[in-house]
């Protein structure tokens, strides 16, 4: 957005184990370019002239980074080494990595998303930007019937019109976002996503903005080819 400084961090440090594949998912093929790669052109759309993008991977991975930006051209992300045993220590490390990089906003995107759009990231940029904001998350609907797992074993219907599935990139104001992860214990199972963090640290949650259902994360084989049918129709 006009006038918005937004750094946008791009986590890939996963190991992906549940995609069952030789190379985290994040690197693997979709449309005949790795996903990253995706994920960093669609970032890079819905980015502003002034925004940073950074790519933070894992140290074994650096070499296989450095081959895709031979094969497929410089994606304009800058890498940074980042990967650390949780998702929230991956983000903590990227922060830490980034200090020196001026911005109001800062995104986390997970890089198995490649397909974020430019309208979602200006609502959350936009609702992030506002004054007290304690950030915005995008939620979708959910379509399916949920239940609760009880104690007991046992399972009990739960009204789904109550609960919405997150989806990222999730946009916090930088400042508050840096000082809620130095307060936070990245080891902390509790700390799923970045909006967990900022809200143990806010004692309020992040706004709700709308998402983009198409905006799958890829966590199976089979969801790079629902990505392929969504960026085909997009095309």
């Amino acid at each position: 957005m006009s006038g918005i400084r937004s750094l946008h961090i791009i986590v890939a440090a996963g190991s992906g184990s549940r995609f069952g594949a030789d190379l985290p998912k994040q690197f693997c093929l979709m449309a005949g370019r790795p996903v990253i790669v995706h994920t960093i052109e669609a970032m890079r759309r819905a980015s502003g002239p002034d925004d940073r993008i950074v790519v933070a991977i894992s140290a074994p991975m650096i070499p296989v980074w450095e081959k895709i930006e031979v094969a497929y051209g410089p994606t304009g992300a800058a890498m940074i080494a980042a990967g650390g045993p949780t998702r929230a220590a991956t983000v903590a490390n990227a922060l830490r990595a980034t200090a020196r990089m001026e911005a109001d906003v800062i995104t986390i995107h997970d890089g198995a998303r490649p397909l974020i759009t430019p309208a979602v990231v200006d609502r959350l940029v936009e609702a992030a930007s506002r004054p007290g904001s304690c950030g915005a998350i995008p939620v979708v609907e959910l379509t399916d019937s949920i239940r609760r797992l009880l104690p007991g074993g046992g399972t009990e219907a739960v009204a789904r019109s109550g609960y919405r599935a997150v989806q990222t990139p999730q946009a916090f104001p930088a400042r508050l976002l840096r000082v809620a992860y130095d307060a936070a214990d990245p080891s902390d199972p509790m700390l799923t996503d970045d909006a967990s963090v900022v809200e143990v640290f806010c004692g309020e949650g992040p706004a709700l903005v709308a998402g983009d259902p198409s905006n799958i994360k890829i966590t199976h084989p089979t969801d790079i080819e629902r990505a392929e049918i969504i960026l085909g129709h997009r095309r």
